[in-house]
């Protein structure tokens, strides 16, 4: 490198001062362009209505405690463990109990 190269040249510190001017310009142009994008569409960008995730939230509420022996009454009156296992496997989108491999013959 010639020395009138060097001096030319901004060195490793300066550098970040070179892209600042191209970075504010390109800022401004494009806020111009938005701008004039807004006063050419009728002046205002529509209304946006914002209904926040957490607005139906309802917090955990323990359940009523129930001595098990009636819970075991219950579960005996309804059918037993049979009525659950009916209940989960016509549940949509449940997989079978046992899965086919492939390649083996039913």
């Amino acid at each position: 490198m010639t020395p009138l190269t060097l001096l030319n040249s901004p060195g490793p510190a300066c550098r970040g001062l070179w892209a600042r001017p191209a970075t504010v310009c390109a800022t401004l142009l494009l806020t111009v362009s938005v701008t004039q994008a807004q006063t050419q569409s009728g002046g205002a960008a529509p209304r946006l209505n914002y209904q926040s995730v957490l607005s139906d939230y309802q917090g955990f509420n323990d359940q009523t405690l129930v001595p098990w022996r009636e819970s075991n009454a219950l579960v005996e009156k309804i059918g037993g463990w049979r009525v659950y296992a009916k209940e989960a496997s016509a549940a949509p989108g449940a997989t079978p109990d046992t899965p086919k491999s492939p390649g083996v013959k039913p």
